[in-house]
């Protein structure tokens, strides 16, 4: 298990690298995001890539994906009027 950084860690820490690779997310598209997760199926068995092919053959079915679709080309310009839920999240360390 990793452990947390120290305070003087973080206070000497250069986040220039963190900070460049915020800005190309944020470059592709306002929300941050690189690639977008449906859900499907689930359960104990689950297997990534047979629920990936699900997932990318099933997109037009989905009212979930058509309603994202809709909702990004109909929304304002900017990172402003991006939809919270669907903004990018950092990764918060264990």
């Amino acid at each position: 298990m990793p452990r947390m950084p120290s305070n003087v860690e973080l206070e000497t820490h250069n986040f220039t690298r963190e900070e460049i690779a915020e800005e190309r997310a944020y470059a592709l598209n306002d929300n941050g995001q690189i690639d977008y997760f449906m859900k499907y199926g689930g359960g104990p068995l689950e297997i990534q890539y047979l629920t990936m092919l699900g997932a990318h053959s099933s997109y037009w079915i989905s009212r979930d994906f058509v309603k994202m679709i809709v909702s990004e080309v109909g929304r304002p310009f900017g990172k402003e009027g991006t939809i919270l839920p669907m903004r990018a999240i950092k990764k918060k360390e264990r």
